[in-house]
Formats: structure tokens, sequence, C-alpha cells
């Protein structure tokens, strides 16, 4: 657990060497599995029951969720695209925008809509009405105000986006007014990477790639009070940079490293937290519901490393041949399906019965994503 930087011869002699060097090492090995929180992994294969290649133009999917008996999807692409896809046999429906609204980056869905952050100069949101597929623009900054957006969550009765220059918009679904707050004094011009909620706070991550003193990696989370989002806390993470997704899951704040060091971060309520070395490295989103984290992970093919409830071990998927760069996963918790998708041209999509993947594995809910 770390306290953070928070803001507020002869024989004789050889074997005695040799036990000197093997104590050294033991010293080394429990150090990193007490310190760090090393996780020791097998290698499985997934139950995969079904797969589709999406059509030409519907790639590079950001924005992935289960919503209403659909899978909903955002591309970053020009124009953006919107998809709703059919669990069951991964047919899907697409919605073509707009010339000039470009980029879609984070999808969520709150107060009966479906909601598709897009990232440009300025960043707008359209919404989009998940019976009919009728879409339309929401709210579109002033260039001044308010630019790359990439990140939603939908709490606290509202919508929150997070962009540039240390900015986080907080929009009232119905009226569609928004009020938006400057954290430029913790992240400079920083962009809001990501966002999530829990015990009652919103929480907002970016990443530092380099600090150019040292040339080190660190990432910066603001737990900030949903009620006065004026009123933050801010903690430096040490050792790698943070992915673009986090989740709040069994009373901390899990995030995944983007960097080539192994990482998970668990994060307490007091802003403590505890470096987890994974054993894989590479992009590593993280989600959760219930017990049970998952990540993605990117390769060729992909993986995807799931932890247990203790985070005591982990288990990594291989993918099948040809499904590279394993990036966004939404889950069909009532019955139990996993959907990835691949960050590439075309894209893949997977279905997998988590259930029939390991005997030992409970419903959960993860998404990854790559940049």
């Amino acid at each position: 657990m770390k306290t953070s930087k928070i803001i507020s011869v002869d024989e004789g002699s050889k074997y005695s060497r040799l036990r000197y060097a093997y104590s050294i090492l033991m010293f080394i090995f429990f150090f990193l599995i007490f310190s760090h929180g090393f996780l020791q992994g097998e290698t499985l294969v997934p139950s995969v029951l079904q797969s589709t290649v999406l059509e030409q133009g519907d790639e590079y999917i950001h924005g992935f969720v289960y919503h209403g008996e659909y899978l909903w999807a955002s591309t970053r692409t020009a124009p953006c695209r919107v998809l709703r896809i059919d669990p069951e046999t991964l047919e899907y429906e697409k919605i073509v925008l707009d010339e000039n609204y470009d980029d879609g980056e984070d999808l969520v869905a709150g107060g009966g809509w479906v909601w598709v952050v897009l990232y440009g100069t300025p960043s707008r949101i359209v919404r989009v009405d998940p019976d009919t597929l009728n879409w339309q623009p929401a709210v579109a900054f002033k260039p001044e105000e308010f630019t790359r957006g990439g990140s939603l969550v939908y709490a606290f009765g509202s919508l929150w986006v997070g962009g540039g220059d240390g900015k986080i918009a907080q929009i009232d679904t119905e009226s569609l007014a928004y009020e938006i707050y400057d954290y430029s004094t913790a992240l400079g011009r920083l962009q809001v990477h990501a966002l999530a909620s829990g015990e009652g706070y919103l929480w907002a991550s970016s990443p530092i790639f380099s600090i150019p003193e040292s040339g080190d990696e660190e990432s910066i989370v603001l737990r900030i009070n949903p009620h006065d989002p004026r009123e933050y806390v801010a903690v430096f993470l040490q050792e790698t940079t943070v992915s673009d997704d986090m989740v709040f899951a069994n009373g901390h704040l899990y995030a995944g490293g983007e960097s080539s060091v192994p990482a998970l971060y668990k994060i307490a309520v007091d802003l403590t937290y505890t470096h987890l070395i994974t054993g894989e490295a590479g992009y590593l989103g993280c989600s959760a519901m219930k017990d049970t984290l998952w990540g993605a992970l990117s390769g060729t093919p992909g993986k995807l490393v799931r932890l247990d409830a203790g985070l005591h071990a982990c288990q990594t998927y291989t993918l099948p041949q040809g499904f590279n760069h394993a990036n966004e996963i939404a889950f069909d918790t009532v019955g139990g399906m996993l959907f990835v998708t691949s960050w590439d041209s075309p894209t893949r999509i997977l279905k997998i019965n988590i259930m029939e993947s390991s005997d030992r594995l409970l419903y959960a809910s993860l998404s990854g994503k790559s940049n």
C-alpha cells in the first residue's frame, strides 16, 4: 500500500555465497509480491460462441456498451457512426452522422438516451433515441470553452464529459444546460482521459506520458465532490500511465496501465493506492461488475485478463488467431455473455460464454480501449 503524494572461493564459501544470493532473491520475490501485488496467472482459451467482421468503414470502435437488450458502439471515424448490434446474431444497424460530426469517443446510456461525445474543436455531444435510432445534436460547446472531449459517465443525475485543458462539463440531460469546471490547477492542459463514479464521488484521471525533468511516467486521479464539483483532491500515481478505462468496484477505484509496464492500480477512497503487477504488458482497460475485474490487452492475437475477487491471481484468455488488439468489452450480465471488439480495420466482434470459459468465472463486466 502506498501513501501517495497528494495535493490538499572454497566449497564452503561458495555455498555461503549461494545461500546469501538465494536470500537476496527471496527477499526481492516477496518484496514484489507484497509491495506491488504480483499476480501470477494461467493462460486459457475462451469459449467463443460467435464472431463477426464489420463492414468497411464501421471500424475503430471507441465506445461500447450493453443497453436495452442491444450492444451500442461509436466509432472514431469521419464522420462518426453509431451502431446498434443484436447480441444474438451480431447483425447490426448503423447511423452515419452528418459531415464534420467526426471522431466518436465515449458512448453511454442515461436519461432515456444513448449519448456520444465527439472529440473535435469544439467538442459536441449527440444523442440517439434507442428505439427509433433518430439522432440529434444535443450540445455544441464554444471553441474557447471545451475541446478534445473524450470521456463520458452518467452519474448523480447528470451527464459528465471529460475534455482537454483539464476541464469537465456537467450536463442536465433534460434541459441540456451545462456548466464547465476547470481543474487545470492540477491537470494543466491534460485531457480528462477517463471518468467513473463510486462512494459518492466522481473520479477523473489523466496520464502524464513523460515528465520532462526525469523522463518518468506518472498519472493523476481526481476525487471530485459531485454536489460541488469545485471541491476535489488529486493523487499522483507513479511508475506508469493509466488507460482511458477505470471502474469503481468493491469500495475501490481500479485503473489499468497503458505502457510497457504491466500494471493495475487499486485506489482507496482516502487516495492511498496499491500498484499490482498483472504479468501482462500492454494496454489494459479495466471495468467490473460484482467481484470480478477484467481487462483487454493489445497484441496479435489480443487477450483478455480476468482477476479474481481478492486480486490474488489472474487468468489470461488468448483470443483466436486474427483477432488482434482486444479493445472494447461489454457484458450481458443476465445471459453471462461477454462481447469484445478488436482495434483494427476491419473490426471484429467476439461473443464469449464467460460461464463456460472457467468453472470459477463469476459474472463480470469489462471494457478496454486503444488510443
